[in-house]
């Protein structure tokens, strides 16, 4: 079996009469190829919803506090910063048998930054089902303590340079948060484990992520 991946994208720019207020961008992925057709029907109805929901949430949520902020900075006598949502779905992997898709959003309502998040899904082609992580250690192995343990190694490894951008306490925080990290298959036999921003470094930090080699 194979994959064969394409993206549709929605692009556009929200005005508030002739003053543009939120830039909206969505891009989804369309599953094809030689897989199931559950793979396919159940892995394009999930991130087609998905895309809907994103656009409708930017035009009913965001979009009109886009332009009471607009109206009333204006009205004061103060600039204003074009707000964003922006959510696009990349594949990470993909293989005869699975495919990692991550989608990463970013929204700007005004202030110094905007925020990122990320969630990810890895699709067995076949089943048109998402796998759990324990699928790709062997039974009976604790993988979760393997992996914790190896993240801490990494942040033990890092340079002073590196460990500046995180918490002192990243190792503690990055093991006791193992549960709100996010993972995808990165490589042959390798996971990628991501942490969302705050999590184990701030914000300049962005979102931290560690590569760990399987052991099946």
């Amino acid at each position: 079996m194979y994959a064969d991946i394409k993206y549709e994208k929605n692009e556009e720019l929200l005005f508030d009469g002739i003053k543009p207020v939120l830039e909206l961008r969505i891009v989804w992925p369309i599953l094809g190829g030689n897989v199931s057709k559950k793979a396919e029907d159940n892995f394009n109805s999930f991130y087609f919803d998905n895309a809907k929901a994103a656009n409708r949430f930017a035009r009913s949520e965001l979009f009109p506090k886009a332009k009471h902020l607009c109206e009333e900075r204006e009205k004061n006598g103060f600039p204003f910063t074009v707000h964003s949502f922006i959510r696009q779905t990349n594949t990470e992997y993909s293989d005869n048998k699975y495919i990692s898709e991550v989608t990463e959003t970013y929204i700007f309502t005004g202030g110094a930054h905007g925020v990122s998040t990320e969630f990810a899904r890895t699709w067995d082609i076949e089943t048109g089902i998402c796998v759990p992580l324990k699928t790709f250690f062997r039974k009976g192995f604790n993988y979760r303590k393997y992996i914790k343990s190896s993240i801490v190694r990494q942040i033990e490894q890092m340079n002073d340079e590196e460990k500046k951008i995180l918490y002192p306490n990243a190792q503690y925080l990055a093991s006791k948060n193992f549960s709100a990290a996010g993972w995808y298959l990165s490589g042959i036999n390798e996971i990628c484990v991501f942490y969302p921003e705050y999590v184990i470094a701030p914000h300049i930090a962005g979102i931290v992520k560690f590569k760990i080699p399987m052991i099946r």
